[in-house]
């Protein structure tokens, strides 16, 4: 008996190490975040001098650039929209909805570039960090709240993420429009890559440092489709540190939600439509002044996109519906599709 309680003691002491050795191993660090607002607004001037040097990238890809679609002129509109893409994406996600929105109402719509993005560079991804890609978010409010007297923030996936998290403690921001919004990502052992030994359990899977899909060629003008699996992991950190319950309860704006979901089976696979369910009840906003949309016939994660969706004018109708009769703007032109 002895002899069997020592090794019982032994196997809880090698067992120990293991554990020891598991927590002690490397993770990515990053800097804090906030979703403090940026103080004040920028001139007219300041703002096309800020998208004119973030433009002087020989490395940034064809149609990827930073701009501003102004509705009448450079001068500031009633609404201003921004539009927030994608993890790996770019501002074509959501053309030509955003376009055609700002149109109806006549505002002037800022298509965003996140850090890091829409580059031909292979190790782009590499320093990708949280904090970089929040505080690009909040230079992208505060140029739209420079542009428009009402900013409303137009998102895709995790542009949503960066919206829903700023919307949390601005109230200035008027109303979000989030597609596929990416409060959670569909594979839970994504959430592994944030432990230690994340990056190592990554590129054992992956086989490399690189992740990659099969886009379309269509889309890989407007897509990363290889990119280093740190960014994966700033990601994942990114939703870890902001997609929390007190985070959804402090948004009160008028929101509008979009994703694919029909069944099990036939469903957005990129990021979770049950946390998205989820979040439409922990919302501060009104019952009134919030909508979500389930779309069967989506297709897929980026649904709002002719490039992978052919029913994404129904989407279109559907926001327009919700601007009209919601939030009352009042259309000075009606779309030519």
């Amino acid at each position: 008996m002895k002899i069997l309680k020592k090794i019982g003691w032994f196997l809880l002491f090698i067992l120990g190490l293991i554990a020891i050795a598991f927590l002690l191993g490397p993770t990515m660090k990053y800097e804090k975040i906030d979703n403090t607002p940026l103080d004040g607004k920028y001139s007219i001037s300041e703002v096309e001098k800020i998208i004119t040097d973030r433009n002087n990238n020989p490395r940034i890809k064809a149609d990827n650039e930073e701009k501003i679609i102004w509705a009448d002129g450079i001068q500031k509109t009633e609404y201003a929209f921004i539009y927030l893409h994608g993890f790996s994406a770019s501002h074509e996600e959501g053309a030509p909805i955003h376009a055609n929105i700002a149109d109806r109402y006549g505002a002037n719509l800022y298509l965003s570039r996140l850090p890091r993005h829409g580059l031909n560079d292979s190790l782009a991804f590499l320093d990708l960090t949280p904090k970089l890609l929040v505080d690009y978010a909040k230079e992208a409010i505060k140029i739209g709240k420079s542009i428009g007297e009402k900013v409303i923030v137009i998102s895709c996936s995790t542009g949503s993420t960066l919206s829903a998290f700023l919307a949390a403690n601005d109230p200035d921001i008027y109303a979000q429009i989030m597609f596929s919004p990416n409060f959670e990502l569909h594979d839970k052992t994504t959430k592994l890559l944030t432990k230690p030994w994340g990056l190592n359990l990554a590129r054992r899977i992956k086989g490399g440092n690189y992740h990659q899909w099969n886009a379309p060629a269509r889309a890989r003008p407007f897509w990363n489709h290889k990119y280093r699996l740190e960014g994966v992991i700033a990601l994942q950190s990114l939703i870890d540190d902001t997609m929390e319950a007190e985070v959804f309860r402090e948004i009160k704006q008028p929101i509008f939600v979009g994703y694919f979901y029909k069944d099990e089976q036939t469903r957005d696979f990129t990021v979770s439509t049950e946390k998205i369910q989820e979040v439409e009840h922990l919302l501060g906003t009104p019952e009134d002044l919030k909508e979500f949309i389930a779309y069967p016939d989506g297709k897929k994660h980026v649904f709002i996109s002719p490039l992978f969706n052919e029913n994404w004018e129904r989407v279109q109708d559907d926001v327009i519906d919700f601007l009209d009769e919601k939030l009352k703007l009042e259309p000075i032109a009606e779309l030519a599709l």
